[in-house]
């Protein structure tokens, strides 16, 4: 067993098929465990191969070592293979959701034959750094200030010169938080109550005011609820008489 420098493992050793004759089989993990391959050697014989040794260079090509007897009745040789590997997505980007003007980013984790190189992708359009935009040809892409204009699939292209691999395509899904809203207006009569006005909230957005003889968290109630889409007054007769009486807006 060893493993590379991204902590990668190889493991190597023998396979017996159904003639009972052990061939070389090797396997490769990713840091995390998840299986990333696996390779056979059978010497053109289908002689008996006994894998003894295994190593990795610095660029992630693969070597193994052992005896093999010869397909022509001579007795056992040495045989080292190598395998080099196309890029591998050992973990994919994921998908998120962020609030307008926040950052966001997008990462991923690739094995295979050194160098890799990166490539990020909008709608499958290949992307460049920009105002906003850094790290197009890195493992993580971010994105500065997202904007609902920036709601859209991004994947990652990663090659090396064995070949390349395309990651599943993540959604980053753009919303605009709602606004608190605001009391204006207020005013008190010992006759009405208490008077005022919830404003400058999110068209659209369903809230509750609640009220409470408290600021303690568990003394609020629900006092109304109802969908905002203009100013709208209010007036609490039950105030009237109340030595305190306090408001708030929550959403949803």
């Amino acid at each position: 067993m060893t493993a590379d420098a991204s902590g990668n493992v190889y493991v190597t050793g023998n396979l017996f098929g159904s003639d009972l004759i052990p061939d070389y089989a090797t396997v490769a993990y990713s840091s995390a465990g998840m299986p990333l391959w696996t390779n056979r050697y059978n010497e053109p014989g289908s002689g008996a191969d006994w894998a003894k040794a295994i190593a990795v260079d610095a660029f992630g090509n693969v070597y193994v070592t052992g005896r093999s007897s010869g397909s022509d009745g001579s007795d056992s040789d040495y045989a080292t293979v190598k395998y080099v590997a196309p890029p591998i997505i050992a973990r994919q980007p994921l998908s998120r959701t962020n609030a307008v003007d926040t950052v966001a980013s997008f990462t991923v984790e690739a094995v295979g034959n050194l160098p890799l190189s990166f490539q990020w992708r909008r709608q499958g359009t290949n992307l460049l750094d920009g105002i906003n935009l850094s790290g197009v040809m890195t493992t993580n892409l971010l994105l500065a200030n997202v904007q609902l204009a920036d709601t859209a699939g991004y994947s990652v292209v990663v090659t090396n010169a064995y070949g390349s691999a395309t990651s599943s395509v993540a959604q980053l899904t753009v919303y605009v938080p709602p606004n608190p809203g605001r009391f204006a207006n207020l005013s008190y009569s010992p006759a009405m109550g208490f008077i005022f006005v919830f404003r400058d909230a999110t068209v659209g957005q369903p809230y509750r005011i609640q009220r409470s003889p408290s600021m303690a968290e568990g003394s609020w109630t629900n006092w109304q609820s109802f969908t905002y889409t203009e100013p709208t007054g209010f007036m609490d007769v039950g105030a009237t008489g109340a030595e305190r009486r306090f408001y708030r807006a929550v959403s949803p």
